[in-house]
């Protein structure tokens, strides 16, 4: 069987726990990604992760992870949710998944749903 190939979106100190959580169950963080270059680079060296990129499409593009771990500040959940399934990539996300009933509503739209 093939390892799951993990993207870890968000390079703050809570993906660390999530990357060593992944590297535990042994499966292959392929990349991260970040706005500030300076902590995606740092997170890329720090855990030996081949790839790191300041652009969400661009991770999914060019690294084709199976699944996005959304490690960034709560506000932001929604919107890499929804690309990520849209792209056919089960995400996983921090707490709180989304921000309103709303935005939770809005995840459960058919068009949405994983490929």
């Amino acid at each position: 069987m093939d390892r799951i190939r993990v993207g870890v979106i968000g390079c703050g100190w809570v993906s660390n726990g999530h990357i060593a959580a992944w590297k535990k169950i042994n499966a292959d963080v392929v990349s991260v990604c970040d706005v500030n270059n300076s902590a995606a680079t740092s997170m890329a060296e720090k855990w030996k992760i081949g790839n790191h990129y300041l652009d969400f499409t661009e991770l999914i593009e060019k690294s084709k992870p199976d699944v996005v771990d959304i490690c960034t500040p709560p506000s932001t959940h929604k919107r890499f949710m929804i690309q990520a399934m849209e792209s056919g990539i089960n995400p996983i996300c921090e707490k709180p998944m989304v921000m309103t009933v709303k935005e939770a509503e809005r995840l459960l739209t058919p068009g949405i749903r994983p490929r």
